[in-house]
């Protein structure tokens, strides 16, 4: 037998109690708290940060023509590789060090002339 207070009409017709409601909030309870006693775990699961800093992709450079640019997504960030002409090599082994805002020469700057990679 059930008391007048403690039962409220459902949809069904059928009385629903406080039990159901508690039954209910604690199985949604119970499944977030597994969730978040499970994450921990899930997450210890992915590469560590020198393993990360390791890492490193390969492009095929040889269809960029010379003047052409291309970008390449590397670790979910875009690097931009662009194949430079002779004339753009020239132009920025005589551009000036006090005119950059971060002075360095290009041959410092990259490894092959013909290719800037940032």
């Amino acid at each position: 037998m059930t008391d007048a207070a403690t039962t409220v009409p459902g949809p069904s017709g059928k009385g629903e109690t406080r039990r159901d409601f508690l039954v209910i909030a604690t199985g949604a309870l119970s499944v977030a708290g597994a969730g978040f006693a499970v994450w921990p775990l899930i997450h210890s699961m992915n590469p560590a940060a020198d393993v990360l800093a390791v890492s490193s992709t390969e492009v095929d450079l040889t269809p960029v023509a010379k003047g052409q640019a291309i970008t390449v997504v590397w670790r979910g960030k875009p690097i931009f590789i662009r194949h430079r002409t002779p004339q753009e090599i020239k132009v920025a082994q005589e551009t000036k060090l006090s005119d950059l805002i971060d002075p360095e020469t290009d041959d410092a700057r990259v490894q092959k002339n013909q290719w800037l990679v940032m």
